[in-house]
């Protein structure tokens, strides 16, 4: 948070309330924050059995840094993430942005809108609006990769870089970290994690930082992975639908379901060769009364 009459500018930021906010670089995924993602936040992906839809989430966070040429750091413990690094989306040109037209509504289909949405505030397409070409990648985007398998080591590394954005320093720019594998078995003091966290989430309240965390919740216990989550600012689990909410939803393809904690609405996203897409999903009307239904010769009065 910002002191009284102090002013910080960082390209791609925005201030809010004196909390400085930057894009996840997916329109949907900021709508759902409530517009952007919070300066020196700690955001947990879990992802369970699959790790293509996290990757989405990671190519979007670090093509707006790329962009706005923020400071990127990509952090593998199981490989040193040049593919990843290879595949980073372009933005869109004016003219690869289709124009939207409004679509014209009836009166009598807009007397069919539900009450309970009547007064929920609409939200635009435009704002929607995939700005990435995922068809072009960036040539020798600008993205530091570190392959650590010690968290004692990679917390020194990460103290360094941090130093170098921190609030009361002369360098005002923002620092995009994304941690993939935090669960896996492979980090050499698995022990010392919970303390690692710890100490990167304070570091990161000091400095103009962003950072992703990346792991599957079934693979560590319950009890480390609720440690985990007390330490993150804001959680997304990425879960299969079963077979009765796709049939209750009228869902069908390669989807998966999208949680940002207890307290946020269920959401549905896909993938896309051209993107990543994420919808507000709400239960058909009357779901268990298809049979309620009367003629008019049986209706009492």
């Amino acid at each position: 948070m910002f002191n009284i009459g102090e002013q910080v500018q960082i390209p791609g930021c925005s201030t809010k309330k004196r909390i400085l906010e930057t894009s996840s670089g997916c329109p949907s995924l900021d709508t759902l924050m409530g517009g952007a993602l919070t300066g020196s936040s700690l955001v947990l992906i879990d992802e369970v059995n699959s790790r293509y839809y996290s990757e989405f989430l990671i190519k979007y966070f670090l093509a707006e840094g790329v962009s706005q040429k923020h400071h990127c750091i990509l952090v593998d413990p199981l490989d040193s993430s040049e593919k990843l690094r290879n595949s980073i989306p372009t933005r869109k040109i004016a003219a690869e942005t289709p124009a939207n037209v409004a679509p014209r509504i009836s009166p009598e289909e807009d007397m069919k809108i539900a009450w309970r949405y009547e007064k929920i505030a609409k939200v635009s397409e435009k704002s929607q609006e995939d700005p990435w070409n995922f068809q072009n990648h960036v040539e020798n985007p600008e993205i530091s990769l570190i392959a650590a398998t010690n968290f004692a080591d990679l917390l020194a590394k990460l103290a360094e870089l941090l130093a170098t954005h921190a609030k009361k320093g002369a360098t005002k720019n923002l620092m995009r970290l994304v941690i993939r594998g935090i669960t896996s078995a492979i980090w050499e003091d698995v022990e010392s994690r919970a303390k690692f966290l710890a100490i990167l989430r304070r570091i990161l309240r000091e400095s103009w930082a962003v950072c992703y965390l990346v792991g599957c919740s079934e693979e560590v216990a319950p009890a480390t992975w609720r440690q985990i989550e007390s330490i993150a600012d804001a959680h997304f689990q990425l879960k299969e639908f079963d077979e009765d909410e796709k049939k209750d939803l009228q869902i069908s393809g390669q989807r998966k379901r999208l949680f940002l904690s207890e307290k946020f609405t269920q959401t549905s996203k896909c993938w896309h060769q051209k993107g990543f897409q994420i919808r507000v999903l709400h239960l058909p009307p009357a779901l268990d009364d298809e049979k309620s239904t009367s003629s008019c010769q049986k209706i009492d009065f």
